[in-house]
């Protein structure tokens, strides 16, 4: 599996297997010919994640890295799937999790697992383990805590602006002060450049919800060149929801 923090990508997956996905005519082809392989998924239908139909194939990995698709792969693995009438692609990535709140206690997330999930998207809704009040401002310390686990998905987190303005502000229903601004704004720096990928919000929770519109655009003003989302939980979802679009859009 990819390291925490670095979930393999489609874009990644399709550079390892889409020379094999685009060979299926011929009797195999190899990114590696020596065997044995750690292991080998036989006989599965395989979907490529790039909408192309799925094709019956052999898929062989090496150290954690899918290294050979053919129609049939000569040589054995170490472990041995026969998936002949299952479906094989890239894991499914589960763009809104709170599994962050529970994977110290349960490292081998089963219940993401087993449904075919193995890249989770935490720090959502404005809540993110960084930055915190031990003065963790990047992601650095908390991926080893992930890592030392270790933890059976792939992790990547957003930024909660709710968790920023804790850490600044406190609980106070009122506007961040200037300096308080330019705070928040420099954790929310610190974060993306040590790999969050994204800001979330709150807007229905405390402390996000004393957090006014302009505060919101400052923070999310790092985005922008990043090309990076901004995802919210938003201010009202019943009698305000069009304000709460409105304010959103």
């Amino acid at each position: 599996m990819v390291s925490l923090g670095m979930p393999i990508s489609r874009r990644e997956f399709l550079s390892s297997t889409g020379a094999g996905l685009a060979g299926f005519g011929a009797p195999s082809l190899y990114f590696s010919a020596s065997a044995p392989w750690d292991l080998v998924i036989r006989g599965g239908t395989v979907f490529d994640g790039s909408g192309a139909p799925g094709r019956l194939a052999d898929l062989a990995v090496r150290g954690g890295r899918i290294v050979a698709v053919a129609g049939v792969l000569r040589g054995r693995g170490a472990e041995e799937i026969d998936a002949r009438g299952l479906a094989v692609s890239p894991g499914f990535i589960d763009i809104h999790s709170h599994g962050d709140g529970s994977l110290d206690t349960d490292p081998r997330a089963e219940s993401v697992i087993r449904q075919g999930v193995t890249t989770i998207v935490v720090g959502q809704d404005g809540s993110s383990r960084v930055p915190n009040r031990n003065g963790e401002t990047t992601l650095g310390p908390w991926r080893r805590r992930l890592e030392a686990l270790p933890a059976a998905v792939n992790v990547a987190t957003m930024v909660g602006l709710g968790t920023v303005r804790r850490v600044v502000v406190g609980e106070d229903d009122r506007p961040a002060t200037s300096s308080e601004l330019t705070k928040m704004v420099a954790l929310v720096e610190a974060a993306l450049s040590s790999g969050a990928c994204g800001v979330s919000t709150g807007l229905e929770y405390t402390p996000g919800a004393f957090a006014r519109q302009d505060e919101l655009i400052a923070l999310c003003r790092p985005l922008a060149r990043r090309r990076l989302p901004y995802a919210t939980h938003m201010r009202n979802e019943g009698e305000r929801i069009q304000e709460a679009l409105q304010e959103l859009f």
